[in-house]
């Protein structure tokens, strides 16, 4: 989906704003998630996109983060023709870094009653200024991203701006091996990704990029890695499997991990629980 058309660009009057927009997006009734719009906008520093969310997650995510559910969300912007991967959470510059608790404490806040039910958040930001985007503008895809919760994707066409702030800290390299799969079975000690609905690159047209993001639940480390999806008479989709060690081996020893895959040119994305080493299997 394209970036919405809107009669009047959204004025922002700071970087981010936490709580309710008029034009947040809405979740259906009942419905647990995440949502963006990518809004045309205008700030001091001029034209801009500004990106509106809305989230809705259940008592055990609410438990897990307490009020700072909201900081464990990742915004993920990938530029079209560079592949080029930017992410950010939406908290201020020199916010405390959250401290998730564990799945005891989960427990415990459950028997107390704590976080009953459904818990909402909603926020606003520059999304050029907030990811430190470059200042030439470009096309980018973008979603939102907590644990085993992704958004829908969006695409961007992000205005030339005078002036950009730094992006953040890059995540960590990851080194992926994957394993392109015709009729094969899964390699031992390989993950199964989901299909990938599949059509051959455009002529002239970068081939697709496969990205794939590795997330700490506890220690909140980041890791990324991307890869070229080669191009071959695949037919209506492509299957990968993803080596286990690195996807293992880029979280912390005993802590639950969430891997995000994203083929944004082919409208792909998945979430893979990787459980702690040594616990119940993959799910």
């Amino acid at each position: 989906m394209g970036q919405e058309p809107a009669t009047t660009p959204v004025q922002l009057n700071s970087a981010v704003s936490f709580g309710e927009h008029d034009q947040s997006p809405r979740l259906p009734e009942g419905v647990l998630g995440l949502d963006l719009r990518l809004l045309p906008a205008v700030s001091s520093r001029g034209p801009s996109t500004a990106l509106l969310a809305t989230g809705r997650f259940s008592g055990d995510m609410a438990r897990r983060y307490g009020g700072r559910i909201r900081s464990a969300i990742h915004i993920v912007a990938i530029e079209s023709e560079s592949g080029r991967l930017y992410v950010a959470t939406p908290d201020r510059p020199n916010s405390v870094p959250i401290s998730p608790r564990t799945d005891e404490e989960v427990r415990a806040a459950e028997l107390e009653d704590l976080a009953e039910g459904v818990t909402e958040t909603r926020f606003s930001l520059d999304l050029p200024w907030h990811l430190g985007l470059p200042p030439e503008g470009g096309t980018y895809d973008v979603l939102l991203w907590i644990d085993d919760v992704v958004s829908p994707l969006r695409t961007a066409i992000i205005p030339a701006v005078d002036a950009s702030q730094e992006p953040g800290r890059a995540p960590n390299a990851l080194e992926l091996e994957p394993r392109w799969l015709e009729h094969d079975p899964v390699p031992a000690d390989f993950l199964p990704l989901g299909p990938i609905p599949w059509r051959p690159p455009a002529e002239g047209v970068e081939p697709h990029r496969l990205h794939v993001l590795v997330l700490g639940q506890r220690s909140r480390e980041l890791s990324s890695g991307t890869v070229e999806i080669p191009t071959r008479p695949w037919g209506i989709e492509v299957r990968c499997a993803l080596p286990r060690a690195p996807l293992l081996e880029a979280g912390t020893a005993g802590e639950r991990s969430f891997v995000l895959a994203v083929c944004a040119s082919l409208s792909s994305r998945e979430v893979i629980t990787l459980p702690p080493v040594g616990s119940a299997a993959v799910r």
